[in-house]
């Protein structure tokens, strides 16, 4: 009866980690949020493109990057000078 048990418990642990991970695993949960909040509807006529494409073809958001780069590195190099 002792072995009975210990293939018991030990399957009870196995099952329960096979769980675990089919239920909090980064990919499950970004699956079930990605289920939850994509709309089928407003990704019809949507269009991804990488970094460099969206800048030559947007001029204003390559603008933007530019000036948001500028002034991460201001504000850094004003930061990192004054503890010095």
């Amino acid at each position: 009866m002792p072995a009975t048990n210990t293939k018991s418990a030990c399957w009870r642990i196995f099952e329960a980690g096979r769980l675990v991970l089919e239920t909090h695993n980064i990919f499950a949960v970004l699956a079930r949020e990605i289920e939850v909040r994509y709309d089928a509807a407003a990704a019809a006529g949507a269009t991804i493109f990488f970094r460099r494409e969206l800048r030559k073809r947007h001029p204003g958001v390559a603008l933007q990057h530019f000036y948001e780069k500028c002034r991460l590195k201001l504000l850094h190099a004003v930061h990192y000078r004054e503890k010095i």
